[in-house]
């Protein structure tokens, strides 16, 4: 079972509740020395800005979700090619679907042309339908540094599981009216 849907089934557990939940993250990955074995939410203001989001996006399906985050990631970072990223963004969508449930999905691309780990969060004006039995409203996006150090991603990943296993934190982010709002609830 691929890591997407183990997140997947913790995500949309019947045993979920408001209560935080330890993360455990187990690889076998000798080339990581001291890699901890015990995830602790990250703070992702190290990742992620108040420029970073964009709301009310208007797209009709989830190639042009993805086409939209690739043109956002390269207005904030005019070196990267909007091209590849959408290539890439397609290719990660076609290797396993990124979406979580409850409205959310986390598509992620992994390029040498990306200088530093960054988070996007797009909301979008309708839900969109992004897998047969899935709509989604809310994409947060990580551009990934290739070669990344320590894997550093995986511990913003379990962050956000982390926070999507709140009710709370969902009702929230979907309520949000504006950019603010909705940095406050990553804070």
């Amino acid at each position: 079972m691929s890591v997407w849907q183990n997140l997947k089934n913790a995500f949309m557990s019947p045993k979920s509740s408001d209560k935080q939940k330890q993360v455990v993250i187990v690889t076998n990955d000798e080339n990581v020395p001291g890699q901890k074995r015990v995830d602790e939410m990250s703070d992702l203001t190290q990742v992620f800005q108040v420029e970073n989001i964009a709301m009310d996006v208007v797209a009709d399906s989830r190639a042009a979700a993805l086409k939209y985050l690739a043109e956002f990631a390269q207005k904030l970072f005019p070196g990267l090619d909007q091209e590849t990223l959408y290539g890439k963004y397609l290719l990660r969508e076609r290797q396993a679907t990124t979406e979580l449930g409850a409205g959310v999905a986390i598509p992620h691309v992994q390029d040498s042309s990306i200088n530093q780990l960054t988070m996007l969060v797009v909301k979008l004006k309708k839900p969109i339908k992004w897998t047969k039995n899935e709509e989604v409203n809310v994409l947060i996006s990580f551009l990934i540094p290739d070669p990344e150090r320590n894997y550093q991603h995986l511990a913003y990943f379990s962050t956000i599981a982390r926070l999507l296993m709140q009710k709370n934190f969902v009702h929230k982010l979907s309520k949000a009216k504006n950019n603010e709002q909705i940095f406050d609830l990553f804070k």
